[in-house]
């Protein structure tokens, strides 16, 4: 029975982790103007871009209090459905118009993801028994960094 719960917990670990380091790295992508030849490969923030930049980042903080509230509300395996859901419609907006300003939808979007990995290390634990949650908090957090490694390849 631990087999598949495993398999779930480890892709979920996977997923958040790879959405919110793309995010990161697409936040600073979209916001910069490249500046000079293309071997120079520096960039130029505009205070505009510093200014949006600044909002995205205010995503962390919220997503800290969306998994307080959706906790409680709701539950965690719930929650945990809801954020990847909301995920996928924060992103929603940019795949349909590429044109629209981007910061709502990039701030809904790391604020989900970032609430979706909080949750999934106050989960993942409650899922094993006591013998092995230290066990499993490590390797889900382990693999869940995985999607760290390759979410540079992605947002490029």
């Amino acid at each position: 029975p631990l087999r598949w719960t495993t398999a779930v917990a480890l892709s979920m670990s996977v997923s958040a982790m790879f959405a919110y380091n793309c995010v990161l790295i697409l936040t600073a992508q979209v916001h910069a103007e490249k500046v000079g030849s293309c071997g120079s490969g520096s960039f130029a923030l505009s205070e505009k871009a510093y200014k949006e930049m600044l909002i995205v980042s205010l995503a962390d903080g919220i997503g800290s209090m969306l998994d307080i509230v959706m906790i409680d509300w709701a539950g965690r395996r719930r929650s945990l459905t809801a954020q990847f859901c909301a995920a996928i419609v924060a992103l929603a907006p940019l795949l349909i118009d590429p044109t629209i300003d981007t910061t709502i939808s990039l701030l809904a979007f790391r604020s989900v993801a970032y609430a979706a990995f909080s949750l999934l290390v106050v989960y993942i634990p409650e899922l094993y028994p006591t013998d092995i949650r230290s066990l499993a908090l490590g390797v889900g957090t382990l693999v869940g960094n995985l999607g760290c490694l390759f979410a540079p390849f992605a947002a490029q």
